[in-house]
């Protein structure tokens, strides 16, 4: 979706700005829309960029191809204000003059940007990542929208950008995060290590003292994880619920709302 739209904004500025003499940069101008037809374009080729290439990142966090740990540059926060304060001034200048060597620019500019936002963020924050990058997906294909004059493309494109911010809002706050923290690229901050503490008797238990005490309980709640995941357990659980809720047992599961590597992960694999 990111490349379309960055494809479709290049194609909006060589039929139109690339052709001021022409009949629909003449028709545009008619009505003062060249200059809104000017900023669609430089801000869909943004959007786009930055997913096309955060959801590659993404992609090959997920899929282990490169490293999960963040990339921590001097500066990153910096990096990341000064490519949005050059975007808007980018944008300005396009709206005034047009010209083919800005929309380039901005296109380089948008791709770094997203492989940045994305390379800053850890591993383990991915699932709020990935609900982020579908929400700028849908953004990106309401900006094409826009351009192409396409209805249905501007309110699927919104709907499933407006989705997605809630989404992501939803899960920052059960984490305890900063949503303009994730738009930021802000997750990447590890924390410094904390002081030793006593937090009790440790006791380890036992397949067999597991049973015993699951053969006596009332009620049992299962929190599963990503581990549940990897080793494919989710069989073994869904048997070992059947069982105890044959003997009467009240079993129900507590899921985080990012368990998993994306959102609805357990709740995938346990239906």
């Amino acid at each position: 979706v990111g490349l379309a739209a960055v494809l479709v904004g290049w194609n909006g500025y060589l039929h139109v700005e690339n052709d001021l003499a022409g009949a629909e940069a003449a028709h545009l101008n008619a009505e003062g829309m060249l200059g809104i037809h000017s900023a669609e374009v430089f801000v869909g080729v943004f959007i786009g960029a930055v997913t096309f290439t955060g959801s590659i990142v993404a992609n090959l966090k997920l899929s282990a191809r490169i490293k999960s740990a963040p990339l921590m540059l001097p500066g990153k926060n910096f990096l990341n204000v000064g490519a949005l304060v050059a975007f808007f001034a980018l944008t300005v200048w396009f709206v005034i003059s047009p010209h083919l060597w800005l929309l380039a620019a901005v296109t380089v500019l948008a791709l770094l940007l997203g492989w940045h936002l994305v390379a800053s963020i850890g591993g383990g924050d991915m699932p709020v990542v990935v609900s982020m990058l579908n929400s700028y997906s849908g953004w990106a294909a309401a900006a094409s929208g826009f351009l192409l004059s396409n209805d249905l493309l501007i309110i699927t494109g919104a709907l499933v950008g407006s989705s997605g911010a809630y989404l992501s809002y939803i899960m920052c706050k059960a984490m305890n995060r900063s949503f303009i923290s994730v738009i930021a690229g802000g997750f990447g901050i590890e924390a410094g290590p904390a002081e030793d503490k006593d937090y009790g008797e440790h006791r380890e238990i036992n397949a067999e003292g597991a049973a015993e005490l699951l053969a006596h309980a009332d009620s049992v709640i299962i929190t599963p994880g990503y581990g549940m995941a990897v080793a494919q357990a989710q069989y073994g659980v869904a048997d070992l619920t059947r069982k105890l809720r044959e003997r009467g047992v009240n079993v129900r599961f507590g899921i985080h709302p990012v368990a998993g590597r994306l959102p609805g992960h357990m709740n995938v694999l346990l239906a």
